[in-house]
C-alpha cells in the first residue's frame, strides 16, 4: 500500500494533530562539496541546484503560524547548507521568529572558516 504525501504544509497542517512540533528538518542546500560514501541524502550527486530564498521565507512563516512558533528543534542542513551564500541570513531570520527554539545547522564543517563574521 502505497502513503500519500501531503503535497503542501496547508495539507500538513490538517494531518498533525498536535500544536507543538518536536522537530523539523528545512534544507538550505542540495548539493554538497564532499563525496561521501554512505551520503544517505544523494547530495554527492545533486546538481547544485539554485535555493528559493522566497519560499523559504514563506514556509518559515506558515511553519510559525501553525505551531505557533512552537517547534522544540529546527535543524538547517542539506547537502551542505554553507554552501549557501546567505545561510547567515537564513539562520536569522529563522531564529527571529522561533525564538524558543534549538536552531542547529547540520555541516560537515570544511567551510566554517569561509563564513562571514555574521554567520557566527
Amino acid at each position: 500500500m502505497q502513503k500519500v504525501l501531503p503535497k503542501s504544509l496547508k495539507e500538513l497542517a490538517c494531518k498533525v494533530p498536535q500544536k507543538r512540533l518536536k522537530q523539523i528538518e528545512i534544507h538550505l542546500a542540495n548539493s554538497c562539496n564532499l563525496r561521501c560514501k554512505g551520503c544517505d541524502h544523494f547530495s554527492c550527486i545533486c546538481e547544485n541546484e539554485s535555493f528559493n530564498e522566497k519560499q523559504f521565507y514563506k514556509d518559515i512563516q506558515r511553519l510559525y503560524s501553525i505551531f505557533d512558533g512552537d517547534i522544540e528543534k529546527i535543524l538547517l542542513l542539506g547537502g551542505e547548507p554553507l554552501l549557501n551564500k546567505n545561510v547567515d541570513k537564513l539562520i536569522d531570520a529563522t531564529a527571529k521568529l522561533f525564538v524558543n527554539s534549538e536552531i542547529d545547522v547540520v555541516t560537515n564543517g570544511t567551510l566554517i572558516l569561509r563564513q562571514k563574521d555574521s554567520f557566527f
